[in-house]
């Protein structure tokens, strides 16, 4: 990209798992994602662009291209370069964007279905979790590991490890008692068996490619 010309921090508030970095250079200006952990936090999330850019083809939406990943020095984490992009209010134009905005996602999701769908030799049906690749929510693994239902897929994949996070997280923080043990585990439970009931309608739903 040339010598460096400028950097700017543009991270967009505290408590974010990576900094973002705005480098000016002589032949463009870049986005240099810094996470401080392993490599494969940022390498799940540049498979997630590919697979985003490869299915909007053809779509007006803009996906930022990975350019390059590699590890800072000693150790002390990695970096994502990408497109930087430039964010404008819409203006008086803002219905007629934001509908074709809406029709360029819902067919991103439709062209996505077919990408994120992996069918195990001998299984029928949609499959969920990224062909098995596992990725990120901030800095906490998301298993992908592939499920052929959605309901049980979203509780057991997504739900429950957050659940379990936030649980061990309360009682670090504000230490354990008989009492709050009891009222965590019940909340627990009825977060769970609620989001059982809302989600049997889509156990068997068209999956989508999201980021």
């Amino acid at each position: 990209p040339g010598p460096i010309l400028d950097v700017s921090e543009v991270t967009p508030g505290p408590g974010l798992a990576n900094r973002h970095l705005k480098v000016q250079c002589s032949r463009g200006t870049f986005l240099v994602k810094v996470n401080a952990g392993p490599t494969e936090v940022l390498a799940a999330e540049r498979h997630g662009l590919l697979a985003l850019r490869e299915a909007a083809c053809g779509l007006d939406l803009v996906i930022p291209e990975a350019l390059a990943l590699g590890e800072l020095p000693e150790q002390r984490g990695s970096f994502l370069v990408m497109d930087f992009f430039r964010f404008l209010p819409f203006g008086p134009s803002i219905p007629a964007v934001c509908e074709r905005f809406g029709h360029a996602l819902a067919t991103l999701h439709s062209r996505g279905a077919a990408a994120a769908a992996s069918v195990a030799d001998g299984a029928h049906g949609p499959r969920y979790g990224f062909g098995g690749r596992d990725t990120y929510l901030g800095g906490s693994l998301q298993d992908n590991t592939p499920g052929e239902d959605f309901a049980q897929f979203f509780i057991e994949r997504r739900l429950r490890p957050q659940l379990e996070r936030a649980t061990l997280k309360f009682q670090y923080r504000y230490g354990t008692t008989n009492e709050a043990n009891t009222a965590i585990a019940r909340l627990y439970d009825r977060v769970l068996a609620r989001a059982t009931d809302v989600l049997q309608p889509l156990r068997h739903c068209a999956p989508s490619l999201l980021h």
